[in-house]
């Protein structure tokens, strides 16, 4: 059992990309990082990494694309860390498949690992927030939950399911003193993402995203988008959503981004 007195964060996906980041950024902050994946030997390179560096760390295997796993998970991190005031629910799965060539079970194991999973785990988690009157958490969503997204539709409304119910949830918890934010990556330099390439979009780099996440508990926003093009294209979007539209439909094979592989 760690100091109660330590600021304790757990992230979810924590082994790679934008949660090992995260989890990276938070230690070199003083927290306490707990690490969260389904891959043992990539946490402990994770774990050993950061304590290395003079942070301090420990994890829990769980594979959150396990309806068991995740409803006991919540259970997991009580008996070994006590309570921990800040979530990062950043794990998350893409097919990376038009629609039609899509499975049953692809796109309803995205709408579980994106959504359902995270739902779960906050469901078990929250009672224990709302008692102390305590907590902040940040979902890691995507920018595709606001705009369309050729190519990957699944993958965007599981990722708009999540940024709906962190809204709603913020407003609903503010009572108890809770906060829910979340934050809307675009394209990201990430292994998911290592076989896109596009002449248009950005890339961000997964320190970006850390930044943000911090950002968001900082001045407990309920939405936070990085990098500039994303912000002005979602603004462009929330105006003038039908010429974006017809744009999109013409220039899809330019602006959106597809497997460089392909």
């Amino acid at each position: 059992m760690n100091n109660l007195n330590e600021k304790r964060i757990l992230i979810t996906g924590a082994s790679r990309g934008i949660g090992e980041a995260i989890a990276r950024h938070f230690a070199k902050l003083g927290f306490f990082t707990i690490l969260v994946a389904r891959t043992e030997i990539d946490l402990a390179r994770v774990k050993r990494e950061i304590i290395n560096s003079g942070g301090k760390a420990d994890y829990v295997v769980s594979d959150l694309s396990s309806e068991e796993e995740a409803n006991n998970l919540s259970q997991k991190v009580t008996l070994n860390f006590g309570f921990v005031e800040y979530i990062v629910l950043n794990a998350g799965i893409s097919t990376n498949s038009v629609f039609l060539s899509q499975t049953n079970s692809n796109f309803q194991q995205e709408l579980w690992v994106n959504y359902l999973a995270p739902l779960l785990f906050l469901k078990n988690i929250l009672n224990e927030m709302v008692e102390k009157k305590q907590g902040k958490i940040v979902t890691i969503s995507s920018i595709a939950g606001l705009l369309p997204f050729p190519g990957n539709s699944t993958y965007a409304a599981s990722k708009a399911a999540l940024i709906s119910l962190s809204i709603t949830m913020n407003i609903e918890f503010k009572k108890h003193n809770i906060y829910i934010g979340s934050v809307l990556p675009g394209l990201t330099k990430t292994s998911m993402t290592k076989d896109y390439e596009s002449f248009v979009l950005p890339f961000s780099e997964p320190e970006e995203i850390a930044r943000c996440v911090e950002e968001a508990f900082q001045y407990e926003k309920t939405i936070v988008i990085p990098g500039i093009f994303n912000n002005v294209i979602t603004t462009l979007y929330k105006h003038f959503p039908e010429p974006l539209n017809i744009l999109l439909s013409s220039l899809t094979s330019i602006f959106i981004p597809s497997p460089a592989t392909k």
